[in-house]
């Protein structure tokens, strides 16, 4: 694989949705809600100051509304974060525009950060993220024409310490595995069969949900519905590959569905999972 006339300003994501850091985490949420990413470049005085993750949210908050958050039973308030300030991740690693993608996969795989902010001149132009970087690395080989490296199976790459799910669980339960696994995807297992994934989104919704249902029932002075289930909330659209699969396939797989983690499944068994990290780990190093 080459890189050549290929930069970071190619592949990119230009004028990034950004974050005050005096902002409330109450309008991070919002922000992580409304758009798919998972990172948030802090931008004061039009200088990149830090990064904030869906996860530092999830950690500081719980993914409660501050009302909720903020007050114990007796209605004392808490000592719990307020804003952004306090929970970003600073000092921020910043990219350059004509960076090679190769040099900024392994900064983020050193780091375990999933994403980059883009600086030019000292002024934002933009983030990329593990899936830019995929794709780029996917768009530079046509298909037939991987190194051979490409076609080593995924069960050589795959995780084979699995944290699975019983679909009849709590979603609080959901979101402390994956907070305590720093995982962001979590196969739903019955019976040793798959029957869906449960991303870290898929619990924020969840969350969401039961609150609303929460706040709902009491307004009206009734007694609150029981917690929401991880069943109720999973993708049921799953795509498991065969641990023979080739890593380029199983790329390919991931940037067609947007997916950022594939299980890897023989003889209906779960046998592990493969993550974008996983193979960004492998194709970072390749030339």
């Amino acid at each position: 694989m080459t890189n050549q006339g290929k930069f970071l300003d190619d592949l990119m994501t230009r004028n990034p949705v950004t974050i005050d850091p005096d902002s409330g985490l109450d309008s991070a949420m919002r922000l992580f809600d409304r758009f798919p990413f998972r990172h948030l470049p802090v931008v004061e005085n039009e200088a990149v100051i830090g990064m904030l993750s869906d996860r530092d949210v999830q950690l500081a908050t719980g993914w409660l509304a501050s009302r909720e958050r903020n007050q114990d039973a007796w209605g004392r308030i808490l000592p719990t974060p307020q804003t952004v300030r306090e929970i970003m991740i600073t000092p921020v690693l910043c990219a350059n525009p004509t960076e090679a993608p190769t040099e900024a996969a392994s900064t983020m795989l050193k780091r375990r950060i999933g994403a980059l902010p883009v600086v030019d001149e000292g002024l934002l132009v933009g983030i990329v993220t593990e899936t830019d970087i995929l794709r780029a690395f996917m768009e530079q080989i046509t298909a037939g024409e991987e190194p051979e490296s490409w076609k080593q199976p995924v069960s050589a790459h795959m995780q084979t310490r699995l944290v699975t799910l019983d679909p009849d669980v709590e979603i609080e339960f959901a979101l402390d595995r994956c907070l305590n696994e720093k995982i962001h995807h979590l196969p739903v297992v019955e019976n040793g069969k798959l029957i869906g994934m449960l991303s870290d989104r898929d619990i924020r919704v969840g969350l969401a949900r039961s609150s609303i249902s929460d706040s709902k029932a009491q307004s009206e002075g009734r007694m609150a519905i029981p917690n929401i289930r991880v069943f109720s909330v999973m993708s049921q659209f799953v795509i498991p590959i065969d641990p023979e699969c080739k890593l380029f396939d199983a790329a390919g797989i991931m940037v067609r569905n947007k997916f950022s983690a594939l299980p890897v499944v023989k003889d209906d068994k779960l046998v592990g999972m493969l993550t974008q990290t996983d193979i960004l780990s492998h194709f970072a190093t390749q030339k």
